[in-house]
């Protein structure tokens, strides 16, 4: 339940995003502001998660501690840790972004309650796939991923010159340009910082 839960994706459509967070390697995270948000159910820490119009939001919250590798937060109620946007992820958020200094340091992995009902409510807690854990791992699979993408290229540009295309030359240009933006994120992530 919520461990390890992280994997890394492949798409053949160039996604569009304008911005790729740095990864959070530093093993402080506990008492840490952080930042989460999601498209999943809303409500309020009362009435719990209890609607859904799929609108993205988002707040923020202080890193309580670190089980089984899970950022856990939890509603700080009404003491002096409450942040400014006190914000908790909910049924629907799996797989969104926690960031501490506009870093990703979590993934949102599930919702725990001791009252065997997680929807959010105060007595709640969330839990978030620590980055910091599985950082090199992240960098290790992703450029062996960028790697195979390149033999993927050469390859394409060999089949199309075997297979007598035509409009070999433009059609192994676009191929390979698309294919090179798609690696591009793993350069500038890895290298630039």
């Amino acid at each position: 339940f919520g461990h390890n839960d992280i994997a890394i994706g492949y798409c053949e459509n160039i996604i569009g995003l304008n911005y790729y967070p740095e990864l959070y390697e530093e093993t402080d995270e506990i008492n840490k502001l952080c930042s989460m948000s999601g498209y999943g159910l809303t409500g309020t820490f009362i009435t719990g998660a209890v609607k859904s119009d799929q609108h993205r939001r988002a707040g923020s919250n202080i890193i309580d501690g670190i089980q089984n590798d899970l950022l856990i937060c939890s509603p700080s109620g009404q003491d002096n840790n409450r942040t400014s946007l006190e914000f908790m992820i909910a049924s629907g958020d799996s797989g969104g972004g926690l960031f501490i200094d506009n870093k990703l340091a979590g993934i949102n992995s599930c919702v725990m309650a001791s009252d065997k009902k997680p929807d959010s409510t105060y007595t709640d807690e969330c839990g978030h796939t620590r980055i910091s854990k599985f950082s090199k791992w992240i960098k290790d699979r992703t450029i062996k991923i960028m790697e195979e993408l390149m033999f993927k290229i050469g390859d394409l540009v060999y089949t199309d010159a075997l297979n007598g295309n035509k409009n070999f030359g433009y059609v192994s240009e676009v191929k390979y340009l698309n294919a090179l933006r798609k690696i591009y994120y793993v350069v500038h992530l890895f290298y630039d910082n």
